[in-house]
């Protein structure tokens, strides 16, 4: 064996002894067979560094391939007058959510997830923000479960994009879906707190995916995310499903149910009982090369207990794009009925219709430049023109 060896390396140890031929004839055959063994040692070390280096590269090596680490960022720039006071313009620099995305593997079947985001509110408060942070254990592609800090699953926008503005087309959310909290005024309930079981089943006409939550509730007002504590006994249950035909790639429609009680709030005279709510949400989206089209709706009903009342909200959008080379122009129509005399949304939330045009232009594989003119119409109250600029980048 060690002469077929020595054989197979003849081409390698002339290269090595190149200039010194007459000292190579000098050895024997089992210096030479020493020789060529060492040299087989060092190439297997050069070897096992190289693989090494390449998967630490590729962040999949030992050092690197339990960690992911990308960051989303935005700011904007946008000029806004409105109604209320005739002569009231104003013009600001933004700054927009600082999201970093961390997810870790860390077996074959355990891996974590965390978000956080750095915000500043309308005040001028920076906070940081533990948007999601889950466990998940894979049993198989059909049932996965997550344990934390979640993104309720409601509609299609809100389980797609996530926090990096950069993901979207547009600068902003749909009105239907913005955050609870900083100063915004979202109707859904975002984030929750529980246990999520999900899971894909592929056939040959039809993909089903599922995901089935059981969490905290809705907290006292529509901002409070109750992390540690449920106000009361009652879990908030959320059941989604999303089918996409084979036959027509792109196209995807579903919705949800969520039913929870909401408990009172004694600092609020007209909320002394509990709230039962539901929310049934829908949605029809179809993504597919050039064009691009959302829509999603949501009907809320509070049945306040005390009063034996029902009070309905109704909220839908309509976006579409085309993409034209890094150009994509695009218009969104937002629609939000609040429930008039609703004691969990009562004061400071409006219905509203909003037009939103503009165009988005990628200049480079990881940033977007967005410009979008908008009039929002506080259903009758007053009018909001405005123009903004929005650069969104991930790295």
């Amino acid at each position: 064996m060690k002469r077929k060896r020595l054989l197979a390396f003849m081409a390698v140890l002339g290269l090595l002894n190149w200039g010194g031929g007459a000292r190579a004839q000098a050895r024997t055959p089992d210096e030479t067979i020493k020789r060529m063994d060492e040299l087989q040692k060092q190439l297997d070390e050069l070897r096992l560094d190289y693989e090494l280096l390449r998967e630490e590269v590729k962040g999949d090596g030992p050092k690197l391939q339990n960690y992911t680490l990308k960051g989303f960022f935005d700011i904007s720039y946008t000029v806004e007058d409105t109604d209320r006071e005739p002569e009231e313009k104003s013009s600001s620099f933004k700054m927009g959510q600082f999201d970093l995305f961390l997810t870790a593997r860390l077996t074959d079947r355990i891996s974590v997830l965390n978000e956080t985001v750095i915000e500043s509110d309308s005040s001028d408060n920076t906070e940081v923000d533990l948007e999601r942070l889950w466990v998940k254990y894979t049993f198989s592609d059909r049932l996965k479960l997550k344990l934390g800090r979640l993104h309720t699953p409601i509609g299609y926008w809100h389980t797609t994009y996530h926090h990096g503005t950069w993901l979207q087309t547009t600068a902003f959310r749909p009105q239907l879906l913005q955050w609870e909290g900083h100063g915004q005024k979202g109707i859904l309930p975002m984030h929750s707190v529980g246990l999520e079981a999900s899971g894909a089943f592929p056939g040959r006409r039809m993909v089903l995916e599922y995901a089935l939550n059981i969490t905290n509730g809705r907290g006292k007002r529509s901002d409070k995310v109750q992390m540690t504590q449920d106000a009361n006994d009652q879990k908030a249950l959320n059941a989604y499903l999303r089918l996409k035909p084979v036959s027509i790639p792109g196209l995807a429609f579903g919705g949800n149910i969520y039913l929870d009680k909401i408990p009172p709030d004694s600092s609020i005279d007209s909320r002394n009982g509990d709230i039962n709510e539901r929310i049934l949400g829908a949605y029809l989206v179809y993504l597919q090369g050039r064009y691009e089209f959302l829509s999603e709706m949501c009907h809320i009903q509070h049945y306040d207990k005390v009063r034996r009342k029902y009070h309905d909200t109704l909220g839908f959008y309509l976006q579409g794009a085309y993409q034209i080379d890094s150009f994509k122009p695009y218009y969104r129509f937002d629609f939000t009925d609040i429930a008039e005399g609703d004691p969990y949304y009562s004061p400071g939330f409006y219905s509203l219709r909003k037009h939103t045009l503009g165009l988005r232009w990628d200049f480079s594989s990881w940033s977007a430049l967005k410009v979008e003119a908008g009039l929002l119409d506080w259903m009758g109250k007053s009018n909001a023109r405005s123009f903004t600029t929005n650069l969104a980048f991930y790295f």
